[in-house]
């Protein structure tokens, strides 16, 4: 059996969810995860923050072929347990 990795592009997937996306918007596109992969699919971006990692958002990434009309960030987080969270994207 031969594998062939496949790229998020070559998909052409009209809406992808990520988790575990670094969002750094003050730095070069290559290290804003969300507006790179944007940007690389066309597609829009909603990005929701489950917590900060080394001074950058992080967390969930929906990236549509269509815009949103509505976004909401839900905290799910447990005490004493690492954050989490969910988005709803419409």
């Amino acid at each position: 059996m031969t594998y062939r990795s496949i790229h998020l592009k070559e998909l052409q997937a009209d809406i992808v969810a990520l988790q575990e996306v670094v969002s750094r918007s003050e730095a070069a596109p290559e290290e804003d995860q969300v507006r790179y992969l944007g940007n690389e699919l066309d597609r829009f971006q909603a990005m929701g923050e489950t917590r900060k990692h080394l001074g950058a958002d992080y967390g969930n990434v929906t990236l549509s072929r269509w815009d949103f009309r509505f976004v909401r960030q839900l905290d799910l987080s447990v005490s004493r347990r690492e954050a989490r969270g969910v988005r709803r994207t419409d």
